[in-house]
């Protein structure tokens, strides 16, 4: 377990290697730690505690491998500048309601890429805004090769940003209500979807 507040505002803080034995890191933990440029959260880590990593000003990427059981509130909130997003979970986190865990991410940068693996399953909290407003700047989003559905996005509608979408051929199911209101929808000529390898 990784305590409170470790390494808070430990502002020259720019690489971080997580223990195999890690599963738990605390509230606020690396708050303000605006040096760090690459999160890598392994498989073994399955709890992230509240503003764990937020206001992480210079992060530009992360890559959660494992099954993170619990995430806690504004995990991410305020991390102005990632670019990409790596989510391979399996397992729908415990999150509750109103938890802004990736309130204002990458509001500053050009533009987010979600990654998500083939069996990933995308926790809709995850993209929830505050009050409709301060939505995660996701641009594009990419299902890698062996996913049969994406229906984890069905009925989002935290994606106004979003202009671009890849899917892999493996896909056979998508339901109705996907990608709601996203601007990639609402770009589609006549109303008109072409789904191959790339919607």
């Amino acid at each position: 377990i990784l305590g409170n507040i470790a390494f808070r505002n430990a502002k020259s803080l720019s690489r971080i290697t997580f223990s195999d034995s890690l599963t738990l890191i605390g509230n606020a933990a690396f708050q303000g730690c605006s040096s760090l440029k690459t999160l890598v959260l392994p498989k073994n880590i399955v709890s992230i505690g509240n503003s764990a990593f937020a206001s992480c000003s210079g992060l530009e990427s992360i890559s959660i491998e494992g099954n993170i059981v619990l995430f806690g509130k504004s995990a991410f909130f305020e991390c102005y500048n990632v670019e990409s997003i790596y989510f391979a979970s399996t397992t729908i986190a415990d999150m509750g309601e109103n938890n802004y865990i990736l309130y204002d991410v990458g509001r500053d940068g050009e533009g987010i890429t979600l990654t998500m693996s083939k069996d990933a399953k995308l926790p809709l909290q995850i993209l929830q805004p505050a009050e409709n407003k301060n939505h995660p700047n996701i641009k594009k989003i990419v299902v890698e090769d062996g996913a049969t559905n994406v229906n984890y996005f069905t009925g989002a509608e935290y994606l106004p940003y979003l202009e671009e979408i890849e899917l892999p051929d493996t896909i056979t199911d998508i339901e109705f209500g996907i990608f709601n209101n996203s601007l990639w929808l609402q770009n589609q000529q006549n109303g008109a979807v072409y789904i191959s390898n790339i919607l």
